[in-house]
């Protein structure tokens, strides 16, 4: 658990990634996340597949996608200063996770952020360190009810002015100490629309660290964090009765309206990631 309020370094941490081809459009949330390792990192975009992909097997990647990093000049964040980076090979910058039952990817950017750095005017991004993981230890003290803030881009909403994504507050659902399923994923009780796939999801606690004096006032009093996954889907209802789960969508097309979605969200736990990342690095070692 991370013992400080690190909100504002939170919502740098997400980019509204927007996908697209002659035909059609994609837009779902991604986030930076860092790995270190001996005297290296890796540094990643997450999100999920079907986030990048045409297809619904999740097999064909868009060759294009396009994102929005805030600026920094002289030290100073300038929210309303932005830099528009556009890929043109995104097809050739994405890893799968092997398993095909696990909706997430990376994209590799280091290049391109390195070529938009320029003296007295850098972009301005956060990137999530691997141990904002919540440990072992500490998700074995974890309630089955916990307070959870999700960051992202609902429906592809976005405060254009400043680049800020949308953060939305629930609960947890299920249990995180236990799998949903069978599967390394629990649920969340929070809206989940187009456009929040790839949201990354953190527990949130208020009062971590709080001492008492001894006339009973409390002092000290934190706001703390940790990461517990990535959104990905939702189970829905249709009018015949039948439940199901489905990927959240990502793409602007019509949404039968016998198929409501009921406020739940599906995620993936960081164990997921942590995979990813050590394929990632398995392979630079070879």
């Amino acid at each position: 658990m991370i013992g400080e309020d690190i909100s504002k370094d939170l919502v740098y941490s997400t980019v509204r990634l927007t996908c697209f081809n002659e035909k059609t459009i994609s837009r779902g949330t991604s986030f930076f996340m860092t790995y270190e390792f001996e005297n290296t990192n890796i540094t990643a975009l997450v999100t999920n597949k079907h986030v990048v992909c045409e297809d619904e097997g999740k097999t064909v990647v868009y060759k294009n996608a396009k994102f929005v990093i805030s600026c920094i000049e002289n030290g100073n964040i300038k929210d309303d200063k932005k830099v528009e980076f556009i890929i043109d090979d995104l097809d050739k910058r994405i890893v799968f996770h092997d398993n095909q039952n696990v909706d997430l990817c990376f994209i590799f950017l280091n290049d391109k952020i390195n070529e938009s750095i320029k003296p007295g005017n850098n972009i301005y991004y956060r990137s999530l360190n691997t141990n904002l993981i919540i440990n072992d230890e500490y998700s074995k003290t974890l309630k089955p009810i916990e307070d959870v803030i999700m960051i992202g881009y609902p429906i592809g909403l976005i405060d254009e002015y400043n680049n800020k994504p949308i953060v939305r507050k629930g609960i947890t659902a299920t249990s995180y100490s236990l799998d949903y399923n069978g599967k390394k994923e629990f649920l969340i009780d929070i809206a989940c629309y187009q456009g929040s796939s790839g949201s990354p999801v953190f527990i949130r606690q208020d009062g971590l660290g709080k001492e008492q004096t001894a006339n009973g006032l409390t002092i000290g009093l934190t706001t703390s964090y940790a990461f517990l996954g990535v959104l990905y889907a939702g189970p829905y209802n249709v009018v015949e009765g039948e439940i199901g789960v489905s990927e959240i969508p990502c793409k602007m097309v019509p949404i039968s309206k016998t198929k409501v979605m009921i406020n739940l969200g599906c995620v993936i736990k960081p164990c997921r990631i942590m995979e990813l990342f050590e394929k990632v690095r398995n392979a630079q070692q070879k």
